[in-house]
This record gives C-alpha cells, structure tokens and sequence, in this order.
C-alpha cells in the first residue's frame, strides 16, 4: 500500500483551515477498487483541544459508472474501541456531470464526513476505509482514496 506523492486536488465548500494530517493512497494500477482492498490511515493527535474538520478525499476517473460512491469508514481510538461510519459520496450532479476538481480526464472530490470531530484522548487513531457498493466488485474507475484532517482558521 503506497501513498501517492502525487499533488491531490481537492474541492468542496468550507474546506480551508490549516492541514493538520493528509494522505492519500493509490487503489489499483488498474484503476479499480475491490471490496476486499481497504486502505488504512493511523493520525496521532497530540493536540485535542479544540474540535477539527475531518474529509475523505475520492479519486476518480470520467468513466466512474455511478452517481455516487459509498464507503465505509471505520475509526479505531487509542483504547481500542471501534465505531463505524457509513458515506455516501455523491460524484455526479443532477444533470449527470462529474462533480469536483476536473484535470483532463481525472476527477477529485472531497467529502467533509465531521465539521467539528472531537478527539476525546491524545493518541493514535486508525481509521479504515472500504467501499461498499452494493453488488460491485471491482468497482471500476476508481483511482485513490485519502483523509484529511483540518485545524478550521479562527476568523472563518
């Protein structure tokens, strides 16, 4: 599992502030994701004094079949305990066309899954991300899938 050193472009509203952690990993070289290749992403947070915003960031390429793309994010603490999140990425708008940053033929989006997630205990957390689209395996056209996490700027 190799991050992509790649420049990741990224779009949506309210995603400014300060990048506190980003990664981005690539899924398959023949763009593709399946079910069973999830992509893992550890934080440390040595600062939980203030709320933060946490985004997936979605890669893809203009042959993506669907209108959305659906996964799950599961997030560890440093205790252990486990909680599981559902997203559902909408990748095309109501007329049909790709939403997000557009370069040729490449598309990124990313998708604010907390405004304010609040880090209970210093540590590291996991975080596991899987898709789960119904009755696709692979999922084609898929290209990488990262997290960011945000210090949201004071004067926003």
């Amino acid at each position: 599992m190799v991050a992509s050193v790649a420049v990741f472009m990224i779009t949506s509203c309210g995603n400014s502030g300060t990048v506190i952690f980003e990664e981005h990993k690539e899924l398959s070289p023949e763009y593709e994701w399946k079910k069973a290749d999830t992509r893992t992403f550890t934080i440390d947070i040595k600062d939980n004094s203030e709320p933060l915003q946490l985004a997936v960031a979605f890669r893809y390429a203009t042959g993506y079949y669907y209108d959305k793309a659906l996964m799950r994010l599961t997030e560890i603490t440093p205790a252990g305990t486990k909680s599981m999140r559902d997203i559902d990425i909408v990748v095309r708008d109501e007329k049909g066309e790709f939403i997000g940053e557009k370069g040729y033929d490449i598309i990124d989006i990313e998708f604010v899954i907390d405004e304010n997630k609040k880090y209970p205990a210093h540590g590291t957390y996991t975080y596991i991300i899987e898709q789960t689209m119904p009755d696709v395996d692979p999922l084609d056209f898929a290209m990488e899938v990262g997290l960011v996490l945000r210090k949201k700027d004071k004067d926003k």
